[in-house]
């Protein structure tokens, strides 16, 4: 009887232990299933994040090629200007060289310029000397030529008068001396002005 009841016991410990497994199987497979599902939704989600983070890196890959592309575009400009710089200070040198130049050649006319206006103004001041020699000069050749029509006038009237006189001594007995004629002959002034001449440069 008690061997029955021990083997009674050793059943029911035997169907509690395999009960006991059995549930400790059940809740540890219930476990292991949810830690896998958690497993699988952070593998989902490590998996999203590594595809974001693949296209992030692309991204910055495409944004370092053209930062890359900018910055050789920035030194060949860089380049460029300081070229152009170095232009620019030579032109500026030869510039400054050149107004320094023009500067001396500015002076230098600038003296000849002085000196051209004394000659003028000594030319100016001789041709108005020799426009009043020469206004004096035709009014002495003005008053010769005067003198020399009022000489042939006073021949030509003198000539009248002694053949006037030659016909009156014919008819009336004068004598004729030495081809002249003894009728007393009358004064005759003659006075010579000199002609006013204006030059068209006094006008």
């Amino acid at each position: 009887m008690q061997e029955y009841s021990f083997k009674k016991n050793y059943k029911l410990v035997f169907i509690a232990l395999l009960c006991g497994i059995a549930i400790f199987s059940i809740v540890k497979y219930v476990r292991i299933a949810r830690e896998k599902h958690e497993l699988q939704r952070l593998l989902e989600e490590a998996k999203t994040e590594v595809v974001a983070l693949s296209e992030q890196k692309q991204n910055l890959s495409r944004v370092l090629e053209k930062e890359k592309e900018a910055k050789e575009q920035l030194g060949e400009i860089n380049l460029a200007l300081k070229k152009g710089l170095k232009v620019s200070v030579r032109r500026i040198k030869t510039l400054g060289g050149d107004l320094s130049n023009a500067k001396i050649e500015a002076t230098q006319l600038h003296s000849q310029l002085s000196s051209l206006q004394g000659e003028n103004a000594a030319l100016k001041e001789k041709k108005d000397a020799l426009a009043q020699e020469k206004d004096n000069l035709q009014a002495k050749l003005n008053s010769v030529t005067e003198l020399r029509k009022a000489i042939r006038e006073l021949k030509r009237q003198a000539g009248k008068i002694g053949a006037e006189l030659l016909e009156k001594g014919r008819n009336q007995g004068f004598i004729i001396k030495d081809g002249k004629s003894t009728y007393p002959a009358k004064g005759v002034k003659i006075d010579v002005l000199p002609a006013t001449s204006t030059h068209p440069e006094n006008k």
